[in-house]
């Protein structure tokens, strides 16, 4: 549009690009996914759209978090002989997620709860013939991300944080915290503040499984209290 000097306003309408560019993505994520070995192909993905759900823009933000549903979906769906078993970046994923839920955007919000909830649909048990409650729980508190009063907000993403917290396997913890602290340090304090709830919530529902951590948790525990996330 620059060369032949026209304007943002001649550009096509973006829904209308968007919707059918979004679905081609996600199908070509799920041929990859069957293409390559699908814990070293997601890794690679996440790492792509780890730049865009950092975004300062909430269009990209909420873009990659419509593509990481499609991936989280896809990598389900191909590694449904290993459901039970947590995915190796359920950890980062969570500390890119767990912030966003309390984003700008309430369809950010939605998404990244959706996300939240692929990751516990990937790492829990196999299925059997009691229904198990956390799927129930995150639509509820989706639902409730959808408002306009920020406490209410900080509070679904703080039961939220609590919800994932009952799932997280101990091993992610180390890949959480120093995801969660980059979520920390980002220019954008509701960002920041949920950022250091998340961290907060999980170090109280998660001490004893990480009681052999302490001293990276200590270290976690001063950068919080530098950045006022500490009462």
């Amino acid at each position: 549009m620059d060369e032949e000097g026209e304007t943002a306003a001649a550009a096509p309408c973006a829904p209308g690009v968007h919707a059918p560019s979004l679905r081609a993505l996600g199908q070509l994520m799920a041929t990859l996914l069957q293409a390559e070995p699908a814990p070293v192909c997601f890794k690679d993905m996440v790492q792509v759209l780890r730049r865009w759900l950092t975004s300062a823009h909430a269009c990209e933000r909420e873009r990659a978090l419509q593509v990481c549903v499609q991936l989280l979906g896809a990598y389900e769906e191909r590694c449904e002989h290993r459901r039970g078993h947590a995915c190796e970046q359920f950890g980062s994923l969570v500390g890119l997620l767990g912030p966003l839920t309390c984003d700008a955007s309430a369809t950010s919000r939605w998404w990244a709860a959706t996300c939240l909830g692929r990751l516990l649909q990937i790492g829990a048990p196999a299925k059997t013939t009691d229904v198990a409650p956390w799927p129930n729980e995150i639509r509820c508190l989706r639902e409730r991300l959808n408002t306009i009063s920020s406490e209410s907000l900080l509070v679904t993403s703080a039961n939220t944080a609590k919800l994932v917290c009952k799932y997280f396997p101990p091993a992610q913890a180390t890949d959480f915290t120093s995801t969660i602290l980059e979520s920390l340090l980002c220019g954008r304090p509701v960002c920041a503040w949920a950022a250091g709830q998340w961290m907060l919530t999980f170090l109280g529902e998660c001490r004893e499984q990480i009681s052999q951590r302490a001293a990276f948790f200590s270290i976690c525990l001063w950068l919080l209290s530098v950045a006022g996330c500490w009462p």
